[in-house]
């Protein structure tokens, strides 16, 4: 709701005490991340991403949003790592969304099927 509402320092600090209550919430550390992406502050999402998949190292949200950064990066091999890395772990949930995430042209290079994204994982629905 509070990111809805554009009150994202709030929904961070409000975030920040959950994971500092517990540190072991990969929900609570992958949202986290998610909102320092949205303050463009990208090593901090990624350190969060990193954080919850220590936690839970088949957290898919978590690594989903780690090879977003890393494709965005230009981390291609990484990222395609994450991607396989969900797939085998979750088969068969990965989030819904209606806009490309990373071209086919991309994607045909690795021999890997195309996967769709939304920008922000509070927007992702896994099943």
């Amino acid at each position: 709701i509070l990111t809805r509402e554009k009150r994202v320092d709030e929904a961070t600090s409000y975030l920040q005490g959950i994971v500092r209550a517990d540190a072991r919430n990969a929900a609570a550390l992958t949202l986290l991340g998610g909102l320092y992406l949205e303050q463009k502050q990208t090593g901090r999402a990624e350190e969060e991403f990193r954080r919850a998949l220590k936690v839970d190292d088949k957290y898919a949200p978590a690594r989903f949003e780690l090879a977003k950064l890393a494709l965005d990066g230009k981390r291609d091999a990484e990222g395609i790592g994450h991607l396989q890395r969900v797939v085998k772990d979750r088969p068969g949930h990965l989030p819904a969304a209606p806009e490309p995430f990373v071209s086919q042209r991309r994607m045909r290079r690795f021999q890997y099927p195309a996967v769709a994204s939304q920008s922000s994982i509070a927007s992702c629905r896994w099943v």
